[in-house]
């Protein structure tokens, strides 16, 4: 006996009077004296699969919801304007163990536990196939716009990032980390002329951050490129590539997302509006106190504000305060960190929430030697930071920047999910890193 062709659930209305296979998950079972009618779900959709063959029905006994089978049959009308699989025999039955691990109304924590099962729901399979269709999108325009992607490493010697947190990991005699931002690896490459590169991988922090939109490992894209001639020029790539990518995921996926979800993904054709950090402060600041940066409250107003007073979702923060940007950041007159207020930087709100942050390098030598050493000190420059990062601006590094975006906090926020732990495969807290 010949193995039969399968054929998805959403192929199957292509293949009338054929001998198919398919395979999947039963979700419902209906049962007769004579009659047995299976719902069998896989990664495309259901399918309703019916037999009155009394060693197909014997075969099927065991049968019950999230049991996996094979089934081979022919494809017939169904009800409605379906089809309908009538089965011919049985190539496996694999039943599913009593009791089930989840029930409907399982707590987040055990959902977490049992993610092989969890993922089986069709809404949380879907954040997958949206997730896949955002990074081909992603892909696909900046290979357009002439970026090379690369794959920087994951281990490293030192922090990217000045007082933020990092895991460290004993290597070989030494001790090593993971790394919280792949941006010097990109700066190498621009360092070695590649001009554009972008990079969509994991980073780590090490940060005891118990929110709905931190995790300690995340799924990152970094973006960097050469010749820019401000920080402007980064927010205008970046939302040409928010643009197309919501573009792409509302063709593609957007009847699914407003059926399971509830949402219309709405590419917007406005500019995004831009902001500089001091106007920010005054719209939403309800004390005198200085500040230089902006709390989660002060996001979440500011963005109310910019969707009621300009209609628009999205918001870019720019010229942040010297004092809380990073050493590598550019100054906005170019002068170095000394006394200076503004840099060419920005962070990108969405719906309240920030899923950007960017900023022109300073790729002069000296001043930036000048900017790590006051940030960081001369330990940190001995270490590590010296001789592997500032030494490569001694040989001519082209004016450059970049941006990066948390995709699982982006998936967050496009399908209205209350945490990274729905948009993350497996996800990693503080509290969290099993399975």
């Amino acid at each position: 006996m010949g193995q039969a062709e399968r054929r998805c659930a959403r192929d199957l209305a292509a293949a009338p009077g054929g001998s198919v296979a398919v395979r999947g998950w039963v979700t419902a079972v209906q049962r007769k004296r004579d009659r047995v009618a299976l719902t069998v779900r896989d990664h495309t959709g259901e399918v309703r699969c019916v037999s009155q063959d009394p060693a197909v029905l014997a075969a099927l006994e065991p049968a019950t919801p999230h049991s996996g089978v094979s089934l081979v049959g022919e494809v017939r009308p169904g009800r409605g304007e379906g089809v309908q699989l009538e089965i011919e025999r049985v190539e496996s039955m694999l039943p599913a163990a009593d009791p089930l691990p989840l029930k409907g109304n399982s707590a987040a924590a055990d959902r977490l536990d049992y993610r092989y099962f969890d993922l089986r729901d069709p809404e949380r399979f879907a954040i997958f196939k949206i997730f896949s269709a955002v990074e081909t999108a992603i892909r696909g325009y900046l290979a357009e716009q002439g970026f090379i992607s690369i794959h920087a490493p994951r281990i490293t010697g030192g922090g990217s990032e000045s007082g933020a947190a990092v895991f460290q990991l004993p290597y070989f005699g030494e001790t090593a980390c993971l790394v919280q931002s792949i941006q010097f690896y990109a700066q190498m490459a621009i360092g070695a002329g590649f001009d554009r590169v972008f990079d969509i991988g994991p980073v780590f922090r090490a940060e005891n951050s118990l929110t709905n939109r931190h995790a300690t490992e995340f799924t990152c894209l970094h973006v960097e490129f050469a010749w820019m001639h401000s920080h402007e020029d980064l927010m205008a790539l970046e939302e040409a590539l928010i643009r197309h990518v919501l573009n792409e995921v509302a063709d593609q996926h957007g009847e699914e997302i407003e059926e399971l979800f509830g949402l219309r993904v709405n590419p917007f054709e406005a500019p995004i509006p831009r902001i500089p950090f001091a106007r920010a402060i005054e719209l939403v600041a309800d004390d005198d106190e200085p500040r230089a940066q902006l709390t989660a409250r002060d996001e979440r107003a500011l963005s109310k504000y910019v969707h009621a007073e300009l209609g628009h979702d999205f918001v870019f923060v720019t010229d942040f305060p010297a004092e809380e940007r990073p050493f590598y950041t550019m100054a906005a007159d170019g002068e170095g960190a000394d006394g200076l207020s503004e840099t060419r930087s920005f962070d990108l709100l969405w719906r309240g929430v920030e899923i950007t942050s960017g900023c022109q390098r300073e790729h002069r030598s000296e001043r930036l030697y000048d900017q790590a050493r006051a940030d960081l000190g001369d330990a940190a420059l001995d270490q590590y930071l010296g001789k592997y990062y500032l030494d490569m601006f001694n040989y001519g590094c082209p004016p450059h920047g970049g941006f990066g975006i948390g995709l699982d906090r982006f998936l967050m926020l496009l399908l209205g999910q209350p945490s990274l732990q729905e948009t993350s495969f497996v996800f990693r807290g503080p509290e969290r890193f099993t399975p």
